[in-house]
């Protein structure tokens, strides 16, 4: 019992200096076990424990932004859209995102487009339009003007530069 004391006061001195989330502090603290302890933390790695958490304060919003946007690309994202999801206007998200990121949301949306670009350039043997559709960028002169302006050259001479032959896989 004195264990358990002892790793709860260690536990509430080590939150009030860290400034970790009081209500997580409260869960560790509704523990009667080092073994219930030792459940919730695995539950909270295995992430089963997120569920139970708004997303608070501005890195884990932009972080949770950054999820949404890799988990499809071909999608067409905009700041509003993001600001809704999350519950922020759509000029303090930027703010927020610009000051977490070091570029605008639309930016960095771009150059993830781009870098995904450069991906499936090197390592397929897909054509460049179909790349384009693939990083949600349908119009393929745009695709290419802004791969151009990003990278220095267009997506067919970058490939050319840059593939070696053995490095494809269809």
């Amino acid at each position: 019992m004195e264990a358990m004391f002892g790793i709860k006061l260690i536990d509430n001195e080590f939150s009030r200096q860290s400034g970790i989330n009081q209500a997580l502090l409260k869960e560790i603290n509704s523990c009667q076990t080092l073994y219930q302890i030792n459940e919730w933390l695995s539950d909270l790695m295995n992430g089963r424990q997120r569920a139970k958490h708004p997303l608070t304060g501005s890195d884990k919003i932009v972080s949770h932004i950054v999820e949404i946007v890799n988990s499809d690309l071909t999608r067409h994202y905009s700041l509003e859209e993001m600001a809704n999801i999350v519950g922020y206007s759509p000029p303090y998200l930027s703010q927020v995102f610009k000051k977490a990121v070091g570029q605008t949301f639309t930016n960095y949306l771009m150059n993830l487009r781009i870098h995904r670009a450069k991906h499936l350039l090197l390592t397929t043997d897909l054509k460049t339009f179909e790349i384009s559709d693939q990083v949600g960028l349908e119009n393929y002169r745009h695709f290419n003007k802004i791969f151009k302006r990003i990278v220095g050259m267009n997506p067919t001479k970058y490939r050319s530069q840059h593939v070696n032959p053995t490095q494809k896989q269809s």
